[in-house]
């Protein structure tokens, strides 16, 4: 009978990101991924670094950049908000 139950229990699934937020990411993603294609075109192992060959050599290497980069991006944000949220949680009980 040791249990704690001064502190109510928590939903299994608390939303920490608000819809705005994923609109963020996603733009956040894009800026990200067209940077990342704009550099990879760079390094294409093509004659021609301006070339159509090219470019498109650099959208599709950009691509698993991309989703790596939108995957950091949610995750370190849910737990920034998750930190925030028991801090403010703590700090008004």
């Amino acid at each position: 009978m040791s249990e704690d139950i001064s502190q109510p229990q928590e939903p299994a699934s608390v939303k920490l990101l608000k819809p705005h937020h994923h609109f963020i990411h996603l733009i956040l993603t894009l800026a990200f991924y067209v940077f990342m294609a704009n550099i990879l075109r760079n390094h294409a192992l093509v004659q021609d670094e301006t070339s159509a060959t090219a470019m498109m050599m650099g959208f599709f290497a950009a691509i698993p950049l991309g989703g790596t980069f939108w995957l950091a991006v949610v995750m370190f944000h849910v737990v920034l908000a998750d930190h925030m949220r028991r801090k403010k949680n703590a700090s008004t009980a």
